[in-house]
């Protein structure tokens, strides 16, 4: 989620929100990652990258194999994000993902 709240494109999108984010009886919100992972790749208005993007985020959220063809269409902004986040997953918390200067 941290992810998705730092790219703040496609979260800004109501229906990627409608998507990923249920809201219960009581008010209280969760994310439904696994009801998001099996609608979100037929969403109207994705492009590639943003397909890509989400494709590797929810890997990250469920770890699994997956092929990584797709990187050279999230640009160096998403690809930072997807980066800091494998390193969060991997328990680094010494590795820096950013612009060298």
């Amino acid at each position: 989620m941290a992810a998705l709240i730092e790219e703040d494109e496609l979260l800004a999108r109501e229906w990627v929100r409608g998507l990923l984010v249920t809201e219960r009886d009581d008010g209280a919100v969760s994310c439904d990652w696994l009801a998001f992972e099996a609608r979100y790749t037929r969403a109207p208005g994705l492009t590639s990258s943003d397909k890509a993007f989400l494709a590797l985020i929810v890997a990250v959220r469920f770890p699994r194999n997956i092929t990584f063809w797709n990187l050279e269409s999230l640009g160096d902004r998403r690809l930072a994000i997807v980066l800091r986040a494998l390193a969060k997953l991997a328990g680094s918390t010494t590795i820096a993902v950013g612009t060298r200067v």
